[in-house]
């Protein structure tokens, strides 16, 4: 589909035998702002870790950019911060983001570059 940075079809996932997506089906445009919204356990981080390549997909079809997520070259182009309580809280927040880009073999000038650009996509 044309204009598509994300493009989710099917997506099911699994931790043993707990269903925690079932059939997830979603598109994002460029330009587009779009929220997952849910109660605690209903899938949303371990939706935006499969997106973002973490996490295999168990059934379903996903691209991210047109590629698959768990494509390495995708890593310079996407990024994915988990929320507080993944961070740490010793470190600044430039010294977390430099911790994590290098975790996902991004590298340092790289990293600094796409965190300083107004807009790193």
């Amino acid at each position: 589909m044309t204009g598509a940075l994300i493009e989710a079809s099917g997506l099911r996932f699994a931790f043993g035998e707990q269903a925690v997506l079932d059939g997830v089906e979603f598109t994002v445009r460029a330009g587009e702002i779009y929220g997952l919204v849910g109660a605690d356990g209903a899938g949303k981080t371990t939706l935006l870790r499969i997106v973002a390549g973490q996490l295999p997909m168990q059934e379903g079809d996903l691209s991210v950019l047109g590629k698959n997520p768990r494509t390495p070259e995708l890593r310079d182009d996407i990024a994915y911060m988990p929320q507080g309580f993944g961070l740490y809280r010793d470190l600044s927040v430039v010294e977390n983001m430099a911790f994590f880009a290098d975790l996902h073999g991004l590298s340092s000038a790289s990293a600094q570059q796409k965190g300083t650009s107004k807009n790193p996509c």
